[in-house]
Order: C-alpha cells, then sequence, then structure tokens
C-alpha cells in the first residue's frame, strides 16, 4: 500500500473570530456520479446531459466561493475519450478539486487505467488534506477490484478476495495500520 501523503493549508488568523461569530470554519462542494458518455440515452439515464448539470454545479460552487471540492467519482461512465469534456469543465472552474475514483472512472480501455485524469500522480489513492485543523481523509473505495489495475494477477486476485466469504475490508485494515503514519505527519 502507499503511504498516506498529507497537504497542509495553513489556518487563517480570522478562523478564530469565525468560530466565535457563529460562521462556518470551511465549506466545501461535493460532485458524484456525473457519468458522462457522448451515447444516447438508455433507460432513465441520459448521459449527454450531464455535461450542462456538471456545468450548473460548478457555477453554484463559483457563486458560493466554497474552499475546495470534492469529485467523488464516476466523472464518466464509460470510454476515456468522455473525459476530455468533463475535465475541462472542472479544470476550467478556477476551483481547488480532490478526486476520488469511481468504479465506472476505470471504464476505459485497459492501457489508460494507470493514467486516468482523476488519479492524481501526487497523491495517490489514499491521502489527507489538513484544512483549518481539520482532517479529511481520502480513501481508495476500489482497491479490492476486478477493474481498477487492469492486470490480470490483481483480477485474480480480487476475484478471489471478493469470493471469499471470511474476507476483512483490507483497505481499512492497511489504513489502521497506517494510523501511527497519520498521527505522526499530523503532529509535523
Amino acid at each position: 500500500m502507499q503511504p498516506v501523503k498529507t497537504h497542509r493549508n495553513p489556518a487563517p488568523e480570522k478562523e478564530q473570530a469565525d468560530t466565535l461569530n457563529g460562521n462556518p470554519l470551511f465549506s466545501f462542494g461535493i460532485i458524484a456520479d456525473a457519468q458522462y458518455s457522448d451515447i444516447p440515452p438508455a433507460g432513465s439515464r441520459y448521459y449527454r446531459s450531464s455535461l450542462a448539470k456538471l456545468q450548473d454545479a460548478v457555477d453554484t460552487f463559483k457563486a458560493s466561493a466554497p474552499d475546495f471540492a470534492v469529485n467523488l467519482g464516476d466523472i464518466i461512465d464509460m470510454d476515456f475519450k468522455s473525459y476530455n469534456p468533463a475535465m475541462k469543465i472542472l479544470e476550467s472552474s478556477g476551483l481547488r478539486i480532490f478526486h476520488v475514483t469511481g468504479n465506472h472512472d476505470y471504464s476505459v480501455e485497459p492501457e489508460y487505467i494507470d493514467s486516468l485524469p482523476v488519479k492524481s500522480p501526487d497523491f495517490g489513492n489514499y491521502y489527507s488534506l489538513i484544512y483549518r485543523h481539520f482532517r479529511l481523509l481520502f480513501l481508495d473505495g476500489n482497491e479490492i477490484s476486478v477493474y481498477s489495475s487492469g492486470k490480470l494477477s490483481d483480477k485474480l486476485y480480487g476475484e478471489k478476495y471478493l469470493d471469499s466469504r471470511s474476507h476483512k475490508c483490507s483497505g481499512l485494515e492497511r489504513w489502521y495500520r497506517k494510523r501511527s503514519d497519520i498521527m505522526d505527519t499530523q503532529r509535523n
């Protein structure tokens, strides 16, 4: 497992005054399940409409000026080329956006799995953000899966793991084992 990386932001001096005045210490926006793809509707799913809804969300965020936004995954439904228009909206927003991958984010050709634009080369799949004395943890919900690496050995391991009746949540177990790293990082 990759070590948990931590990113610190200095707490503004007005933070104590905000708490005393009842103002929020910070705000953030959440984006989830845009599932954009340039394909015709299927049932009640209108994939092409996702871009307009994603733009609406970004416009709402910009109007309310959150400190940052979090994409909780599935920015696309399928196909690597679907990333381009969706990411263009996010990247041109001027917002600081953190990403967590969803299962649909891996619905791309195998050669693109290691270069998903929602996977951070700097942060890895597990990372934390310290923002105004709060620690936000970003965990990899796709750690044990048959789709996240594209490697047959990982797929076989994932299938074996998921078929096992006595399995434990390895990501959570590893996180607990690494919590001393997190605590050490927090103290620094």
